[in-house]
């Protein structure tokens, strides 16, 4: 009797779970429905500002902040074909889920690509805006990026990277990190005609001193010049550099 009591209440846990689940799942589910609305005749006020733009084929989900006053958001992204995206927000932040926006840039290849942003104000009432639109192209652009990470004061710094990240989704890797030389400085990185075989880059450390490293393939040596801003002459064999005589004069209140 004791095990099939046990059982019993085993049985309605799971029920109670599954049952508040459900309940989560819906109050959250971002696709919902309304009856009426009130059209504003204006666009929205979203950051960045994601209109009238051409949008890569292969670009990562394009999310945006809105940012005109409400109590509640929603926006559905629709295109020709396949079903559209629907998300709810209480914040105005809008993140699209990447499946779902590889799919449909993928089934819609130079079609538009429209938004339409709602808002709840506090009267409970909701009001539409003119609906954004965009183009998808039919090319997809490089799968990359190389940039430089600095905090904005550059008269000082602490940690700085150089980094690549695939604009397919949000993935980023450190190609060079200055803690691998006791947090110097390093800046300039310049690729060979975009191609990410053959790089030039400048380091400058209290320790290890100002030099350029060249980068060709698997491997890297320096080379004696104090290289600044630097490009490549198109044939690959030629690297141009500029000398300057740079003075850094931040000097906010006495701080420094």
């Amino acid at each position: 009797m004791k095990s099939l009591r046990t059982t019993s209440i085993f049985i309605v846990l799971i029920l109670v779970a599954v049952l508040t689940g459900k309940a989560a799942i819906d109050k959250f589910s971002p696709a919902f429905s309304f009856s009426e609305y009130e059209g504003i005749g204006e666009y929205p006020e979203i950051y960045p500002d994601y209109s009238q733009t051409v949008i890569p084929a292969n670009i990562a989900p394009l999310n945006f902040l809105i940012k005109n006053a409400g109590e509640d958001y929603f926006v559905k992204i629709y295109s020709a074909n396949g079903e559209p995206i629907e998300i709810k927000s209480n914040t105005g932040e809008i993140i699209i889920p990447q499946k779902k926006w590889r799919q449909m840039l993928r089934l819609n290849s130079g079609n538009s690509l429209c938004f339409d942003v709602f808002v709840k104000n506090a009267d409970n009432k909701w009001k539409k805006f003119d609906t954004i639109k965009n183009t998808i192209a039919r090319q997809e652009i490089d799968s990359f990026l190389c940039y430089r990470k600095i905090h904005p004061g550059h008269a000082l710094w602490s940690d700085i990277g150089i980094y690549q990240r695939d604009i397919s989704n949000f993935k980023e890797k450190p190609i060079i990190e200055n803690s691998s030389f006791r947090l110097g400085c390093m800046n300039c990185h310049t690729f060979c005609n975009n191609n990410p075989e053959i790089m030039a880059l400048k380091v400058r450390s209290s320790i290890y001193g100002t030099d350029t490293i060249l980068v060709n393939g698997d491997n890297a040596q320096k080379i004696g010049a104090k290289f600044t801003y630097s490009a490549w002459h198109p044939g690959g064999k030629i690297l141009t550099f500029s000398s300057n005589n740079i003075t850094q004069t931040d000097r906010l209140n006495g701080f420094f």
